[in-house]
């Protein structure tokens, strides 16, 4: 999926990670994410 900028590829990880949580939460469960991506050589973190 093509994203346009860095900000807006933070908005879309954050979201999805958030997502995952609520998901978690309502099942009573817990989500421990450690999320990164590797975009040109570079790693990045939430």
């Amino acid at each position: 999926m093509p994203i346009d900028d860095d900000d807006a590829f933070d908005r879309r990880v954050d979201d999805l990670l958030v997502a995952i949580a609520l998901t978690a939460e309502q099942h009573r469960c817990t989500s421990e994410t450690e999320a990164w991506a590797e975009v040109a050589g570079e790693r990045w973190r939430w």
